[in-house]
Parts: structure tokens; sequence; C-alpha cells
């Protein structure tokens, strides 16, 4: 059975807009480090390489894999960036957008609107 064209979305609308999305690196959460952590860990992870270069020949090959394997997964997750908490300027946006919902029709511009009676 056919849905009332009523309850049908106009061809071309796009879907009601959620709240906006806002993400950072030096904000911190359950899972992450705030930025002193995240710094402090960037720092700590170069101690084996300074151990390679000053102390001996198996210490820079353990250093070189260090490098290569450990840092970059680190990095990863230390750097994770995380989602922040929506602020009430995104709350209103989104409040907004849904009072105004885009019909997915023509919009209007300035050329097309009636020109004012004083003119």
């Amino acid at each position: 059975m056919a849905k009332p064209a009523a309850s049908r979305p106009p061809s071309g609308a796009r879907p009601a807009p959620s709240a906006q999305q806002r993400y950072s690196r030096w904000a911190g959460s359950e899972v992450t480090f705030g930025p002193v952590g995240r710094v402090v860990v960037t720092i700590v992870l170069f101690v084996p390489v300074w151990f390679g270069i000053f102390y001996s020949v198996f210490f820079l090959v353990a250093a070189a894999i260090w490098l290569i394997g450990v840092v970059p997964l680190a990095y990863r997750d230390v750097w994770r960036r995380v989602r922040l908490a929506p602020t009430d300027a995104d709350q209103l946006t989104t409040t907004y957008d849904q009072s105004f919902p885009d019909d997915g029709g023509p919009r209007t511009d300035i050329s097309t609107r009636a020109m004012p009676s004083r003119w």
C-alpha cells in the first residue's frame, strides 16, 4: 500500500540536521590524555632513541625498531581526536535548523525578490 503524499518528504529534501559534531586533539576524555599528558608521552616515546644514539649498536637497532614499529602506533592512539560535548551554540543551531527545515525547493535570491516600495 502506498503512503499518502502528505507524509512523504519532498524529493530532494535533506534529512533533519543533528547536532554538529566538533572534535579536538587537545581536549582530554575518559580514554585519552589531556594536552599536558599528550606532550609528555610524545617526549617519553623518544627516550629509547636517546639510548640508541649514545650507548651501543644493540640499542641503536632496538631504537630503529622502536621508531618504525611502536612510535607510529602509539602516536595514533595518543593523538586521537576526541568528540567535544555540544555547546549552547550547537544546540541553538540544531533547534533553528529543525524549526526551518529545507524543503528541497529552489531558494529565492535577491534577483527574484520584489523591489521595495520606496524605490
